[in-house]
């Protein structure tokens, strides 16, 4: 993708009602995975969260989901097969008014000769009105799916992340940014020709109960358990460099800081760094469920993606998170205290964080690799602190309406480390997906 194609991108996402369900236009072949997610994502920043006008260019996207999933390490239930319907609808209600809702319903069985429960789960994803008095301006208020960041493996400015995105979801980027739970709020946004500013105000609407916490009960519990504050602004220097700041204050905690950089070299690298930081419990204290502020602490990821002409598209990134364990301290927490360690490790399960300080996170997309049509991708995890490795390889057949995927996931490390203690070893999975 060009330089000028991706300036086009930025364009056409700050022209569109904000989320979205992946999927083709009613009528036409769906849209591929995208083969340079990270650089798109990097330079987006600001745009990508924006929404303006409430003219969608399709009023409704619908997919049916089959899968076969077998994994080693589980125990007896293993084997699961899964049906899920997805669906989003955007309708314009009036004058500078529009509506839009994103519903998931999905049934798990046993797989073959496995043991466990049938589960059905429905979920609202997205509800919620918007206002746009004029093309600069625009108010919604409902159950809003908010993103940021510029980095690929691990974001630590998506603030709203924590309890967004379920424990069983698919470990690959592309799920973890689509396959979200919107929270309730009221998020208000003023674009200029050179940036943006937005706010978002998310109440407390049940019980009190941190973002990310294991034991959530009901979504409203993962997504409003406590009241959240979170100031956006961007400002575009240059025409490939503009920088996003980020301001976040939960009910309880301290305020933090956040800022997401990108910076284009040619048409085919984009390098981006994303920092946030602030005084706040360690992930162990979190875990146990003290909130607040002790110690200044910083996370951070530094990145680089390189786009080759045969549409393969490399990332590499190096993440340091302060609020969490090294290698040695986190092997002490296992011996000494087990049930600490598997407090803490159930917390960065659920919060979608690390719970080791450094890693190393290695991407790859080839758009049509081998022939037209086939899409490939894989990734590689690592924590240098405990010697613990996620890896993930997908396959994918793209059809005229429907995407056919083999996925393969693995996971090895010490039986402390986030990896070794995982309880699936090794993973299979077939995933075909009808685009309506």
């Amino acid at each position: 993708m060009t330089m000028r194609r991706r300036m086009h991108r930025r364009t056409a996402l700050a022209c569109a009602l904000c989320g979205g369900l992946a999927g083709p236009a009613h009528g036409q072949a769906p849209a591929p995975a995208p083969a340079d997610t990270a650089a798109e994502a990097a330079l987006d920043l600001a745009d990508a969260q924006a929404a303006t006008s409430p003219g969608p260019a399709r009023e409704w996207q619908a997919r049916l989901e089959l899968s076969a999933r077998q994994a080693q390490g589980a125990g007896p239930d293993a084997g699961r097969s899964r049906v899920a319907v997805e669906a989003s609808a955007t309708h314009a209600l009036a004058a500078h008014w529009a509506a839009r809702g994103a519903l998931r319903l999905e049934h798990d069985e046993p797989l073959g000769g496995a043991r466990g429960p049938s589960a059905s789960r429905g979920q609202l994803k997205e509800a919620l009105v918007a206002w746009s008095p004029d093309p600069r301006h625009t108010w919604e208020l409902g159950r809003i799916v908010e993103r940021a960041g510029a980095a690929l493996g691990t974001n630590p400015t998506d603030f709203f992340l924590p309890g967004a995105v379920a424990a069983d979801a698919a470990p690959d980027p592309e799920s973890r940014r689509t396959q979200r739970l919107g929270s309730v709020m009221l998020r208000g946004q003023r674009l200029w020709p050179q940036g943006a500013l937005s706010v978002m105000w998310s109440p407390r609407l049940a019980s009190p109960h941190g973002p990310g916490q294991p034991g959530a009960e009901g979504t409203l519990q993962h997504t409003n358990g406590v009241g959240r504050l979170l100031l956006v602004a961007s400002h575009r220097w240059r025409p490939t460099v503009q920088p996003q700041w980020l301001l976040y204050r939960e009910e309880g905690g301290a305020p933090q800081a956040g800022l997401n950089l990108s910076q284009a070299w040619g048409d085919a690298v984009v390098a981006y760094a994303e920092w946030a930081g602030g005084r706040q419990p360690s992930l162990a204290e979190r875990a146990e469920g003290r909130r607040a502020g002790r110690h200044f602490s910083h996370r951070a990821v530094l990145g680089a993606s390189w786009t080759l002409p045969i549409d393969l598209t490399l990332t590499a990134e190096l993440q340091h998170d302060g609020s969490a364990l090294d290698g040695p301290a986190l092997r002490r927490l296992a011996r000494d205290e087990p049930a600490r360690w598997g407090g803490l490790m159930q917390a960065a399960l659920a919060s979608q964080q690390r719970p080791t300080s450094r890693g190393v996170f290695v991407h790859a997309v080839w758009r049509n690799a081998l022939w037209r049509g086939l899409d490939a991708s894989a990734f590689v995890q690592r924590d240098p602190g405990d010697g613990g490795r996620q890896a993930w390889l997908e396959l994918r057949r793209r059809l005229k309406q429907s995407d056919l995927s083999l996925q393969w996931q693995q996971q090895r490390g010490p039986a402390w480390s986030r990896f070794g203690a995982a309880p699936d070893r090794t993973a299979l999975q077939l995933l075909y997906v009808h685009y309506l």
